[in-house]
């Protein structure tokens, strides 16, 4: 079984000489991805991205702070507090009692974020870093399932898996070739922004605020550098619009959803915060 203490204390630069060392064949192409890599998001960075349905964003837009879980306790009108496992993964983490100050987001180079969580991803400014903030190389839930759940020392896995916004590109690094590799292809900025968030497999940002004298302590619209939207969404809501025109009602369910898709729309209009559809993951010319 894997070694978890040791592992916890090498440091990500460690471990991606380390992994370099491990492969198999000449290094001359994954070499090139490394430095090719490092470029990349040196020179044009990454972004932690909070996933978001319409009515959500649309509070947001009105005004309201982002809540987390803890924070929106009430579903269909009862009392409904964070599921068994959201708990047992926060006292994993750490963040029990306080799990309720703690707010989680993804690392994204491109893309809409983790749909699964809400069809709007809201890219967070730059200085959402002055805020306290960790990163754990992978979906938080993974720590309940095997093999990690099976491990040992729970600690030891969770302090192994940290990550820190200086050593991000080295993990992001190890993710991203580590899924590609052996290769003799030099990799392109849309493959590393597909490989660094895809699907629910991510890099799993945790960000800390203790609440402030009013009673606050999320991040509110001024946080929220632009929002993206998945061409998908948009063909959806394009979609049903039409089968309106054309006499074929749609369900309840999908009507609300269309009507509140359409009074973000307004709103981002009137607040001028940057929308935009993202069709590709990353750009077709070469990097540099």
């Amino acid at each position: 079984m894997r070694n978890w203490q040791d592992e916890a204390g090498k440091t990500w630069s460690d471990r991606l000489s380390e992994w370099v060392a491990s492969q198999p064949g000449d290094h001359d192409f994954l070499e090139a991805n490394i430095t090719t890599l490092r470029y990349w998001l040196t020179e044009h960075g990454h972004r932690i991205v909070v996933n978001a349905g319409a009515f959500a964003l649309e509070r947001l837009l009105l005004g309201d702070n982002y809540k987390n879980r803890y924070e929106l306790s009430r579903i269909g009108g009862s009392a409904e507090p964070p599921s068994p496992r959201r708990i047992q993964v926060d006292k994993l983490l750490g963040f029990q009692p306080d799990g309720a100050e703690w707010y989680f987001g993804a690392i994204a180079v491109g893309g809409t974020g983790v749909r699964f969580y809400g069809d709007y991803c809201l890219v967070l400014a730059p200085e959402v870093k002055d805020w306290s903030v960790q990163f754990l190389d992978r979906n938080s839930y993974d720590l309940l399932d095997p093999p990690l759940v099976d491990a040992p020392d729970a600690l030891a896995v969770v302090n192994a898996l940290k990550t820190t916004w200086e050593s991000l590109p080295e993990t992001i690094t190890i993710k991203v070739l580590g899924s590609v590799t052996p290769t003799v292809r030099l990799v392109t900025v849309g493959l590393v922004a597909e490989m660094t968030l895809r699907d629910e497999d991510f890099i799993e940002a945790h960000l800390h605020r203790p609440t402030r004298p009013d009673g606050g302590r999320s991040f509110g619209l001024t946080s929220v550098e632009e929002v993206r939207q998945a061409p998908e969404e948009v063909a959806q809501h394009q979609h049903l619009l039409e089968q309106q025109v054309n006499g074929r009602i749609p369900s309840a369910a999908e009507l609300e959803w269309c009507s509140r898709r359409a009074r973000v729309e307004r709103l981002l209009d009137s607040v001028c915060l940057p929308s935009r559809v993202v069709t590709t993951n990353g750009r077709g010319a070469r990097w540099r």
